[in-house]
C-alpha cells in the first residue's frame, strides 16, 4: 500500500504526486520519468500558460519521432491555430505543405535567409515560384529541368524552351557562356562553347528553319555608334606553346544526304541591306589586313571549276568606284608593274586567242566598237601603246612592242 504525504509548505516540494492508481511519484525539483511505454493519451496541454511544450532532449539522439501507421493515408503531421486551416502538414508520402496567407491551396516554403528577406519556394496556383529575397539562387550539382523555363523578365512560353529577357538602365549581358577544358589527352579533343541543332521533322511545311537567329535592334532616340546583329571574335593568349595550325572568324559546312539535298545551296547570302534613310553601303566590307609574312590574300576563292560572277560594276587595284564595267586601276607611280597581264596557256588547234571582242559593226559608221574596214576612208595614225610580249615559243623577242592608235574618217 503506498503512503500518501502531503506537504505542509513549499519547502518540502520533493515529495510526491499521487496517481491515479494511488502511487507517488515525481518531483517538482526534476521531469518526470515514465519509462519506455509512454504516456497513453489523446492531448498535450500546457500547464502553464504561455509557455508551450518543450521536447528538451538529453543526448544526441533524434528528438521527436513521428510514426504513422502501416497502412497511413492521412497526414502524419498537421500544424494549426485553433479554428484555422491547416499551417503545415506533412502527408504519408512526405509531402510538405505550408501554407501561404493562411490558403489552404496555396503553399510557401522559407528556405532560409537572404538579405533583403526570406528566400522562399511556394506554389502560386499556377506555377511553382522561387524567390530569393533579393539574393542570389545557387545550385550546386545538375539541374534537370523537364519544360520550359523563363529567365529574367521573360514568360514562359509554349514554344520557347529558354526565354530570357534581360532589361537594364546600363550596359548588360543577356547571357554569358564561358567553356574551358584542360585536357592533356594527345588524341585531340573537340570545345565548343554553344552546341544547338534545329531540326524539323513530320510532313508539314517548313518556310524557315535557323539554327541560329539574332536580332540586334536600335530602339533608342540617342546615337548609335555600332549596331551588329553578331561579333565573332578569335584569339590566342600569351603562354601557349604548342602548334597552332588555323584559325576561322566563321566556319561554315554543310552535310547532305544524297536523296534529300536542297536545290540551291549557299554558303553565305548577304540580303538587300539598302534603305531609303541611309547613306552608304557595303554588301561586304574587308578592312586592310596586316601582312602577315607568308600568303596574304583578302579573299581566296581556290577551286578551278566553280564561276564568279560580279553583275555590278567592279574597280580592281583601286578604292574608288568604277568608270566601266571593269575598270583595273594601278594607282601606285613607282608600282612598276602592268595594270593588266594576260597569259594564255591554249595549245589547241587553233588556239585561243588572248581577247575575245564582241560587238555590232553598222555600215558607213565609224562610231561602233566594230568597224568594218571598208567603210574606212583614211586611217591616220596618232600614236602607239606600249605593250609587253612575253614568247613562250621562243620565235619573238621578249620584249617591248607598241600598238598603233588610228582615228579613222
Amino acid at each position: 500500500m503506498a503512503t500518501l504525504l502531503i506537504p505542509t509548505d513549499t519547502s518540502q516540494a520533493t515529495l510526491g504526486y499521487l496517481l491515479a492508481d494511488g502511487t507517488i511519484v515525481g518531483s517538482t525539483s526534476q521531469a518526470q520519468d515514465f519509462g519506455s511505454n509512454g504516456i497513453k493519451t489523446d492531448k498535450l496541454v500546457e500547464s502553464t500558460s504561455g509557455s508551450g511544450i518543450l521536447i528538451d532532449g538529453a543526448a544526441d539522439a533524434v528528438q521527436l519521432t513521428v510514426e504513422g501507421h502501416s497502412t497511413q493515408t492521412s497526414n502524419i503531421l498537421r500544424v494549426k491555430q485553433s479554428g484555422a486551416v491547416d499551417l503545415l502538414t506533412v502527408s504519408n508520402m512526405a509531402v510538405v505543405h505550408i501554407a501561404q496567407d493562411g490558403s489552404s491551396t496555396s503553399a510557401v516554403l522559407a528556405l532560409g535567409a537572404k538579405a533583403g528577406g526570406d528566400a522562399l519556394l511556394y506554389w502560386d496556383g499556377n506555377n511553382l515560384i522561387v524567390d530569393a529575397g533579393g539574393g542570389d539562387l545557387n545550385l550546386t550539382g545538375d539541374m534537370d529541368v523537364n519544360g520550359n523555363m523563363a529567365v529574367g523578365t521573360a514568360t514562359v512560353s509554349s514554344t520557347v524552351g529558354i526565354n530570357l529577357n534581360e532589361i537594364t538602365t546600363g550596359s548588360a549581358i543577356g547571357a554569358i557562356i564561358d567553356a574551358e577544358t584542360s585536357s592533356t589527352s594527345v588524341l585531340g579533343a573537340t570545345l565548343k562553347g554553344v552546341r544547338g541543332k534545329a531540326a524539323w521533322k513530320g510532313t508539314g511545311k517548313s518556310v524557315s528553319t535557323f539554327g541560329l537567329d539574332f536580332v540586334a535592334s536600335y530602339e533608342n532616340t540617342g546615337e548609335m555608334v555600332l549596331i551588329a546583329g553578331c561579333n565573332v571574335g578569335i584569339q590566342s593568349l600569351s603562354g601557349g606553346t604548342g602548334t597552332f595550325t588555323e584559325a576561322s572568324g566563321v566556319l561554315v559546312s554543310a552535310t547532305w544526304t544524297s536523296n534529300n539535298a536542297p536545290v540551291t545551296v549557299q554558303g553565305v547570302h548577304i540580303k538587300d541591306l539598302g534603305d531609303s534613310g541611309g547613306t552608304d553601303l557595303y554588301g561586304l566590307r574587308i578592312d586592310a589586313q596586316t601582312d602577315p609574312g607568308g600568303v596574304h590574300r583578302g579573299i581566296s576563292q581556290e577551286g578551278t571549276t566553280e564561276v564568279n560572277v560580279l553583275a555590278g560594276n567592279t574597280t580592281i587595284g583601286a578604292d574608288a568606284s568604277p568608270s566601266a564595267v571593269l575598270h583595273v586601276d594601278q594607282t601606285s607611280t613607282t608600282g612598276a608593274k602592268p595594270v593588266l597581264y594576260l597569259d594564255q596557256a591554249s595549245t589547241e588547234d587553233p588556239p585561243e586567242p588572248f581577247i575575245f571582242y564582241e560587238g555590232t559593226a553598222v555600215s558607213a559608221s565609224l562610231d561602233e566598237p566594230i568597224v568594218d574596214v571598208g567603210d574606212v576612208t583614211t586611217a591616220t595614225i596618232a600614236g602607239y601603246v606600249r605593250v609587253q610580249v612575253l614568247d613562250k615559243g621562243n620565235q619573238i623577242t621578249d620584249q617591248a612592242y607598241y600598238h598603233p592608235l588610228y582615228t579613222l574618217a
